[in-house]
């Protein structure tokens, strides 16, 4: 424009916008060059051509375009960088970002956009000053759009010749089949220099879903055979189950369900009536369509549970609630509400039935506006955000467009807002015809939590699923490797003791409902097919770099990796939900059946609001931005998540339209379908995707949550976090290969897996030997859902005898190198950083490795408090009748009161250094063989060193063991016996006999954890 310089702004063409990793970089280019801000008509029909390509390939579909008229506009966000960089303190660990962000305002003024610079900004595209052009253009500040110094957006409608002005480019109308449907433009954006370095990012407010349907096979991929029938492992059942979102709740444990639902039967004992009446956060759900009639008839839902109604003076127990719709209309019908929206809110109402709600809609604008509508709602504040919704647009990761999406869910972590999102229901394939493995990336933003989708069998669902004979065939034999697989999966109660009625998990699998079925005319069809929403997302957002938790937890990433955790989604079991159609006069049913990862991430967000109330509980913040705390329970109590580690995610695919030549009938390898929309189609199966394994997978991430035991150890990471360190960690100065020893300590060294000829190092000792083959043991998240109180004794007993190699026991220096080896190769160090402040410390991996462990706890108290009340948790599972005594010591190598383990003094020396138990006395009864027993430690001072002796009568003879190898008993070899084995988190396992006589090695005869938090506050958890 006359007198206005411009910058050009990189990667900023309509197809940086829309459709990266979507179309030819040859149509990226060929945009890219047509530029001007009075297009020629030639040039006119190329862009529409470029458009057809990458949009529509061979669709038969017409497009066209035009110079936008004076009639059109556009909304538009110019985005500042932030005044300061808060990488420092995003990247730092939980404890003191909550330190930080408890100062709002100095939040805002330090990471907002500098008022200044905001301002001249303003000043320049708005108002009487404004740069050529732009005299007419406002600042939107409506509510819908933020547009503050603190937000860093500035946020205009712009018309035509605005859009010219400001960008030095053309806006243009494109329209299919004759049909206005977008704006666009051809070439790349420019800024004017007075404001091009101020602005780093853009966003475009327009609503878009473009038909991506590329059709190019490459001729390098071969078909994939699908099968007939279910083809997903745990899909198939005859009969899907249906159950309301709190029942869901209760199979996973949920920590406060039980007590809500106590109340709501009118059966609660006066504890539970205290804990429903505990408010919990306010949780934000971001929609496409609200009404405001939806408050009355999610009313009617609720009280079909028997909850008190949203907004009702009378709570009947439960803390008062409301239900705010930040985007409705009193002439808006009820069924006007997608079934998404009731999906969403019917979760929130019932898992979390204390948490208020608010409602952000952006109908006829873009998911983006939606989030960041309700990330600076200041009035209504939600703590918890969640929103299965994506932009059907996929940005180039370096576009200003990418940084402007990203930068928004840093502003959630600033406003310490838990960002939840699911990962879509499309697979691997995020249901674009590539080929490919893609996800979607509004799907996969750094710092939310990506929620994917499992399938969940009760035992009576598993029964008519053909596709899970296998898996309950040998469960039912009790064949050991299933049931361990089925256990750190979730069973928690013995085959034989399931009953078809039980509302009990017997096995999750990954969510991937497709079937393909013969037609009796020898052709295929598919349905619910790959187009369609039905299997888990999961892969990897390779245009951003791995995440630090993701890469502080080993995983072999090249990117992103979706999604973080998962819940049930579908296949097996559906969501009993308000029906959307509902309209509270009878000619509708109140509830109606709903499935998809969009149910699994609002039920992560009522799990988030449980959370959030036993934190506060507790004296602790809210959760916020809690990625990295997730990863490190994963890693020190496994047993926090069921793993899912059947089924797969595959679903990548070409699509070929029914006109298209060469597509062949009555094969397999490509299914017959109908679309949605009417019509033929096939589709060529490329068979990429991802399997589930055991731990983090692409499928369903770290897995489906155990509510109670995660809830134990997030407390338990929170409080280590925000205490002051009394003892060392176990090692320090960590490398690729090798750590030091942190302090003088005895260390177990506990080896896993067919690793081979093994040598590990500890200073100038060396402890070798080899392992061949891997046996079937007893992993840590195994034992530790053992500790579950309602765990079933005969499951317990069934899983005896699952041998580990021997551990054994060093004494080491402080500074002492240690390092691992398999063969002549280093292993090198796994997860090392989340789990040396825990006592242990891991090499290799999780398929085969070298653990070195602490044999003792350190009391990590609430608020490094002293003289506190400790948990005890024991499961036996050795038949000997046994004792367990919990004693001080005075440093890491075993010492009390001067004696060291092994003098002859030493065992009166622990004996008087025994804790006392409430109640009385210093020693602990086992249960018996399979029973779970409590006890709760008194007088435990923060930083105190937790010793423990064992005891075992065999026939009338008791053998005593200490957690110190130097006090046990000698061995051939010449050296003690090693008793113990370390399980993570403050969690052990004995072993009663020895190598002498006849030891199976299986460290689970008598099973003990310390929990030194969960009786903080009202001892919610404990």
């Amino acid at each position: 424009m006359s007198g206005t310089l411009f910058a050009n702004v990189d990667n900023s063409t309509f197809l940086d916008l829309t459709a990266y990793e979507l179309t030819s970089d040859a149509n990226v280019v060929t945009l890219a060059s047509i530029s001007g801000t009075s297009l020629s008509p030639d040039q006119l029909t190329e862009v529409a051509q470029v458009l057809k390509s990458a949009f529509y390939g061979t669709a038969d579909a017409e497009v066209s375009v035009r110079a936008a008229s004076g009639g059109d506009s556009i909304t538009i966000a110019l985005v500042l960088d932030r005044a300061n960089d808060p990488d420092a303190l995003l990247s730092g660990n939980w404890a003191a970002r909550q330190a930080a962000l408890a100062d709002q305002p100095s939040v805002a003024s330090l990471y907002g956009a500098d008022p200044a610079t905001y301002q001249a900004v303003v000043d320049a595209v708005t108002g009487a000053g404004a740069l050529d052009g732009l005299t007419g253009t406002a600042l939107l500040t409506d509510g819908v759009y933020v547009s503050s110094a603190e937000s860093r957006t500035v946020w205009l409608t712009v018309t035509a010749d605005e859009f010219a002005a400001l960008f030095d480019t053309q806006l243009l109308t494109v329209s299919v089949d004759g049909e206005p449907s977008f704006l666009a433009w051809a070439g790349s954006l420019s800024l004017p220099t007075d404001i091009a370095g101020s602005v780093a990012g853009l966003w475009v407010d327009q609503a878009m879903a473009p038909e991506y349907t590329e059709v190019d096979i490459d001729d390098a991929v071969d078909p994939a055979t699908l099968g007939s029938g279910a083809l997903g492992v745990g899909n198939g059942a005859t009969t899907d189950a249906l159950y309301t979102p709190d029942a869901i709740a209760r199979l996973y444990d949920f920590p406060l369900s039980e007590a809500y639902e106590a109340v709501a039967a009118g059966t609660a004992t006066d504890w539970q009536r205290m804990v429903a009446s505990l408010s919990s956060p306010t949780v934000g759900l971001v929609e496409g369509t609200t009404a405001d009639a939806l408050k009355g008839y999610l009313n009617d839902y609720r009280a079909m549970l028997n909850l008190p109604a949203y907004g009702a003076a009378d709570t009947d127990g439960f803390a008062a609630v409301d239900l705010v719709n930040l985007a409705g209309s009193d002439t808006v019908p009820a069924n006007a509400t997608s079934g998404e929206t009731t999906l969403d809110v019917s979760i929130i109402a019932t898992a979390a039935p204390n948490s208020s709600q608010v409602l952000y809609g952006y109908s006829g604008q873009t998911t983006y506006t939606g989030y960041q509508s309700a990330i600076f709602d200041a009035e209504n504040a939600p703590s918890i955000l969640t929103s299965s919704y994506s932009d059907h647009i996929r940005p180039t990761p370096d576009s200003p467009f990418a940084w402007a999406y990203e930068q928004l869910f840093v502003d959630a972590q600033l406003r310490n807002i838990t960002a939840l999102m699911s990962s879509g229901d499309g697979g691997s394939s995020a249901q674009y015809a590539t080929g490919n493995t893609l996800v979607h990336s509004s799907h996969a933003v750094g710092s939310a939590i990506i929620v994917g989708g499992s399938s969940l069998s009760t035992f009576g669902t598993a029964l008519t699923d053909t596709t899970l004979e296998a898996v309950l065939s040998n469960a039912q034999a009790n064949d050991l490797a299933t049931l361990l697989q089925l256990v750190a999966g979730g069973l928690a109660i013995a085959p034989a003791h399931l009953d078809a009625t039980d509302l009990a998990l017997f096995v999750e699998t990954v969510w991937y409902d497709y079937r393909l079925e013969q037609k009796t005319d020898g052709t295929y069809e598919m349905d619910p097919s790959y187009l369609k929403n039905a299997a888990s997302g999961g892969g990897i957002d390779t245009g951003q770099p791995i995440p630090s938790y993701q890469a502080a937890f080993g995983l072999p990433l090249d990117g992103r990796g979706i999604p973080d955790v998962s819940a049930v989604a579908g296949g097996n079991t559906w969501y009993k939900i308000l029906n959307p159609d509902y309209d509270g006069i009878g000619s509708e049913p109140l509830t109606a059946p709903e499935s998809g990862t969009s149910a699994a991430a609002p039920l992560w967000a009522a799990l988030t609001a449980q959370l959030d109330v036993i934190f506060q509980d507790q004296g602790l913040p809210e959760l916020g931005y809690y990625n990295d705390l997730l990863y490190i329970a994963a890693a020190i109590a496994p047993g926090s998540f069921n793993d899912v580690t059947i089924g797969h995610n595959t679903a990548s695919f070409f699509y070929y339209h029914e006109d298209s030549e060469g597509a062949p009938n009555g094969n397999p390898d490509y299914a017959f379908i109908a679309k949605s929309s009417g019509g033929e189609a096939y589709i060529f199966a490329t068979g990429l995707g991802y399997p589930a394994i055991e731990g983090y997978d692409l499928t369903t991430g770290l897995g489906t949550p155990n509510g109670l035991l995660l809830a134990r150890a997030l407390t338990a990471i929170a409080h280590a976090q925000m205490g002051n360190q009394v003892q060392p960690d176990v090692v320090s100065g960590l490398n690729a290969t090798t750590a030091a020893s942190g302090a003088d300590q005895a260390l177990l060294v506990q080896v896993a897996g067919p690793l081979g000829r093994y040598q590990v190092t500890l200073g100038d000792q060396v402890v070798a030997g080899s392992t061949d083959g891997e046996g079937l043991v007893s992993g840590d998240a195994v034992v530790q859902k053992m500790l579950q109180s309602d765990f079933d004794a005969t499951l317990v007993q069934l899983l005896d005898g699952a041998s580990h190699v021997a551990s054994s026991t060093v004494a080491v220096t402080e500074g002492d190198a240690i390092g691992a080896s398999m063969g002549d190769t280093a292993l090198g160090l796994y997860q090392a950083g989340l789990t040396a402040g825990f006592g242990f410390v891991s090499f290799g991996g999780d398929d085969a490795g070298v653990t070195v462990a602490r044999p003792v706890a350190i009391a990590e108290t609430p608020g490094d408090a002293n003289g506190q009340d400790v948990v005890v948790r024991m499961r036996q599972s050795g038949a000997p009748d046994s004792t367990l005594m919990i004693y001080r010591v005075d440093d890491l190598s075993g010492t009390v009161d001067g004696q060291r383990p092994g003098d002859a003094g030493y065992a009166a020396a622990a004996e008087a250094a025994a804790y006392t138990l409430k109640g009385g006395g210093t020693v602990i009864a086992g249960p018996g063989f399979g029973n779970y027993a409590e006890a709760v430690l008194t007088e435990v001072d923060d930083g105190d060193i937790l010793a423990m002796r064992f005891s075992a009568t065999f026939e009338g003879v008791t053998a005593t063991y200490w957690a110190f190898a130097e006090a046990n008993e000698t061995v051939p070899d010449g050296g003690h016996a090693t008793h113990i084995w370390n399980y993570g988190l403050n969690t052990w396992g004995w072993e009663d006999t020895t190598a002498v006589n006849g030891s199976d090695f299986d460290y689970n005869d008598l099973i003990v954890q310390f929990d030194f938090t969960s009786l903080t506050g009202h001892d919610l958890i404990a």
